[in-house]
């Protein structure tokens, strides 16, 4: 007989039971990352929200390492977060109570593997973190620890770039930024750009993995350019910072210290106080404390660098409003503005003892907080150009310009120290420029090399030194001409003319009495974008920068493409003020072009250039000559400008 089993029933157990075993390790997982998340977090309120103003208080970041028990959490998780927690204030005598010791198990590249399956993104961060901070500490915070924390990032991108995550991508190469800075600077601001496109703003839910955001990378940027002293690229990226913050509804009078400099140093002192004022308004809405001393230090320096007697009285009382501060109120970075705003009134209205005295107690708080930083550089260059401010303002130009001195001096060798080619030799300080001009020429990529020899062999032949060059580089040039010698009157990539056209064109118009100018370009770091975007991408350069250069000239005006990544323009009937004003805008206009058809990659050029006056000369190999001395001028003076000069 058989036995007749209810189906339908049966057939929802062995669903149900699916169903559990499916969601299980579903909500197991949604578990581990809820907890990475809020480890992750947690984390970066102890390393960056403790002791400042700013994101969780110490009550509450106490209260939540206690609540998140992860002292006892043996798990990966636990593990790493707790050795990221306690290498991060290792050596502080002010670290959290309730902060995990660090756990006897080392971290494991299985633990590692656990973090990067719950979350690429997140694991990212923390690692990158993980590996700058045991670098720090097994150095001592020495530039040694470069040889192990940047091969370290390295790898941590090219795993990130397999992931094909950009996001995580962009904050290793962010973290690779910040150790490159330490001995090659140009390497740095590369990683910067390429990361910057695809930063994400700070978000408090994933803290670690936007604590780089794009504020840092246009203020990095802005440090960069300011020790390039390319004063108006630092203007447009902090610019860039404070517009980021204004966005978000998180902008602080701290956002406007970089445009609000570089415009002091530029001389442009409305647009320098109009930021003043803007920061004393924030500071004076938000009721910060420290904003409020912060924007009070902006207003003075805008004083200060200007120098207008008339304002010496308004000097002294703004400093004196500073110097009432009590230094134990404001953060470690900002202590020593107290004692800065009382050396300041003191040199306008102090005894000599007393302004020594003042200057003395500045130094002192100084000294202290450069014994207290890992990063002294900034501490130390702002230092000599405060106190050259200060003798200023005293009228003890004696020693302001040694405080001069020693700013140039501190800026080279921190520089030379950065490529290793550190020479305390050399002591003049126009001497000192010229030679970290060139050092900062031989420490680029190999890319720069090429590109510098290929300049200076143009140079030479032009000049008609071909005797100096080896055989085969001259067979190599010459065999060069000659192929460019059977080209058509027009180049074939940026419809510009041939440098054998535009001679010939040249043979009348240069021989009359009209004043004309003749103007050699050469496109700054283009090896580089060849190197790094492919030549492709080098060629839509090449051609977007001929197409803007003809849409700014007149029909009687020559373009020919020299060679490379020069052009040769010939400017009929016009002088080398009005070349010069010409050329800056054509600089400013492809300055401004960021977007290329053939990448996605985000990126911008310019070009140095050099001009020469001429009327009536029949040398034409003699003008250009001039026009490239003009140009080696130009490069010399750090690119993205323009030099000229009357022939003969």
């Amino acid at each position: 007989m058989l036995i007749r089993l209810p189906v339908l029933p049966l057939f929802r157990c062995i669903v149900l039971t699916l169903l559990l075993f499916v969601a299980l390790p579903s909500q197991a997982s949604d578990e581990e990352n809820a907890r990475f998340s809020g480890y992750s977090n947690l984390t970066h309120a102890v390393i960056y929200d403790w002791g400042m103003s700013q994101g969780l208080s110490n009550p509450q970041i106490e209260q939540a390492l206690k609540t998140s028990d992860i002292e006892n959490d043996s798990s990966p998780l636990g593990i790493v977060f707790r050795h990221i927690m306690a290498l991060s204030h290792q050596g502080f005598d002010d670290a959290p109570a309730n902060l995990p010791p660090l756990p006897s198990e080392p971290v494991t590249e299985a633990h590692w593997r656990y973090l990067k399956k719950l979350d690429p993104y997140r694991y990212a961060a923390n690692r990158a973190y993980f590996i700058f901070l045991e670098a720090m500490i097994a150095y001592n915070g020495s530039t040694d620890r470069l040889t192990q924390s940047i091969p370290a990032l390295q790898k941590l991108k090219s795993e990130m770039l397999e992931a094909g995550h950009k996001s995580a991508v962009a904050t290793v190469s962010m973290w690779l930024a910040n150790e490159f800075s330490e001995n090659d600077p140009f390497s740095a601001k590369a990683e910067i750009e390429y990361a910057l496109p695809h930063l994400v703003d700070f978000d408090r839910q994933r803290a670690m993995e936007t604590q780089l955001d794009p504020d840092h990378a246009h203020t990095w940027l802005a440090q960069f350019y300011k020790e390039f002293n390319v004063q108006s690229r630092v203007v447009y990226h902090a610019q860039k910072d404070i517009e980021g913050a204004r966005q978000r509804n998180a902008l602080r009078a701290d956002y406007f210290g970089d445009a609000i400099l570089a415009l002091n140093r530029m001389g442009r002192f409305d647009e320098a106080g109009a930021l003043a004022e803007e920061a004393t308004r924030i500071a004076q809405q938000s009721g910060d404390h420290v904003q409020k001393v912060i924007a009070l230090a902006y207003r003075l320096s805008v004083y200060t660098h200007r120098q207008d007697n008339s304002e010496r009285q308004k000097i002294v009382m703004l400093a004196r409003e500073g110097a009432a501060v009590s230094a134990e109120s404001l953060p470690p970075a900002w202590q020593m503005l107290p004692s800065l705003f009382h050396a300041i009134a003191t040199a306008i209205e102090g005894s000599q003892q007393a302004f020594d005295d003042a200057v003395s107690a500045y130094q002192a708080v100084i000294d202290k907080q450069l014994d207290a930083s890992y990063y002294p550089k900034t501490i130390e260059l702002l230092n000599h150009y405060n106190l050259r401010r200060i003798y200023k303002l005293r009228g003890d130009n004696k020693n302001a310009l040694r405080q001069f001195e020693l700013y140039d001096q501190k800026m080279l060798a921190y520089n030379t120290e950065s490529y290793s080619l550190n020479d305390k030799r050399r002591r003049d300080p126009l001497s000192e420029d010229i030679e970290f001009t060139h050092l900062r020429l031989a420490k680029a990529k190999e890319a720069e090399q090429a590109l510098r020899l290929e300049t200076e062999r143009l140079r030479a032949i032009v000049a008609g030194l071909i005797a100096s060059l080896l055989g085969v580089l001259t067979m190599w040039f010459w065999q060069r001409q000659r192929r460019s010698a059977r080209l058509a009157d027009t180049d074939s990539l940026t419809g510009a003319l041939t440098r054998r056209a535009l001679y010939s064109a040249l043979s009348k118009p240069v021989n009359d009495n009209i004043t004309s100018c003749m103007v050699l370009i050469d496109l700054d770091y283009f090896k580089q974008v060849n190197d790094h975007y492919g030549h492709v991408v080098g060629d839509e350069v090449l051609t977007i920068t001929s197409n803007i250069i003809q849409s700014r000239i007149r029909k009687s005006d020559k373009l020919c493409r020299y060679g490379g990544e020069e052009f040769l323009l010939y400017l009929h009937d016009i002088d080398k003020t009005q070349a010069i004003k010409l050329v800056d805008d054509i600089r400013e206009t492809l300055n401004d072009c960021c977007t290329w058809t053939t990448t996605d990659a985000r990126f911008s050029v310019s070009f140095s250039a050099g001009i020469t006056e001429v009327i009536n000369c029949k040398d034409i190999d003699a003008i250009v000559a001039t026009c490239d001395t003009q140009l080696y001028n130009a490069k010399a003076a750090g690119r993205a400008c323009t030099r000229a000069i009357v022939f003969g």
